[in-house]
């Protein structure tokens, strides 16, 4: 392979027109992350799948309490989140004149591995203020992992936190 060579200063350097990685060396580097996949994916435990899964469920759970507040203060009609009695499912509601109408699916949290329990309507009105009874948490629980959604009476601020 011919090289060029330039001179800098009184040292000859070499300028190889090499950039890049070649074929060998990504295959190389992307079959030992696999390797290192296969090995460190098992050991992390079911455990570890469940707390993150009850994470992400909370967080979903917190999102569509945020959701409910902003569609309360953009349409002027209470809006909130009630959990089934089983603790299987919950739903986004809206409140006209008193009665409470479903707003899209049910999230069902059983085909997941999850329990929702503690407070099972959170409303908010006009204002985004949740309204009284609101403020209490609900868990929502995988396995031995617990989080909880908590909303603020008088802000209708949405927390998720780690445990009870």
């Amino acid at each position: 392979m011919w090289m060029a060579t330039r001179i800098i200063g009184s040292t000859p350097t070499l300028i190889s027109g090499r950039a890049g990685f070649t074929l060998l060396e990504l295959v190389l580097v992307v079959g030992l992350i696999g390797i290192i996949a296969a090995v460190v994916l098992p050991r992390m435990g079911s455990t570890t799948i469940k707390k993150i899964a009850c994470r992400s469920i909370a967080q979903r759970l917190a999102l569509d309490q945020r959701l409910a507040r902003d569609f309360s203060i953009n349409t002027g009609v209470t809006h909130g989140i009630t959990v089934a009695s089983d603790g299987s499912s919950y739903a986004i509601y809206k409140e006209p004149g008193g009665s409470l109408v479903q707003m899209g699916e049910t999230r069902n949290m059983s085909s997941q591995g999850a329990l929702l329990s503690g407070n099972r309507h959170v409303a908010f009105d006009s204002k985004g203020s949740a309204t009284t009874g609101s403020s209490s948490p609900i868990i929502v629980q995988v396995g031995a992992s617990q989080y909880t959604t908590t909303v603020i009476l008088v802000t209708g601020l949405v927390m998720v936190k780690e445990g009870l």
